[in-house]
């Protein structure tokens, strides 16, 4: 375990923040484009899927190029950063 300095468990930390307050899931939400559209909460949490999909599908491509190599230390401060995320799921769900 001391050979990954702590970066599996920031792993882990930041699959359970994201998936914990994910929008598409928790969210009662809706698009103004999808005004009179059978099953529309059906196609917004589709479309936020899809999105979330292909950023996170960017994101770990660019996370694996050798300009963001970042230091073990770095990775655990932003992965704590993720905390932000729940604080504003908190102040728009409620």
């Amino acid at each position: 375990m001391a050979q990954t300095h702590g970066l599996l468990w920031a792993l882990f930390f930041v699959y359970i923040i994201t998936f914990t307050v994910f929008p598409a899931v928790t969210f009662d939400a809706n698009l103004k484009m999808l005004d009179g559209v059978s099953n529309a909460a059906s196609w917004f949490v589709l479309m936020m899927n899809t999105i979330f999909s292909i950023f996170d599908t960017v994101g770990r491509k660019l996370g694996g190029m050798k300009f963001f190599d970042l230091s073990p230390t770095s990775v655990k401060v932003l992965s704590a950063a993720r905390l932000i995320f729940v604080a504003t799921f908190y102040l728009v769900a409620f």
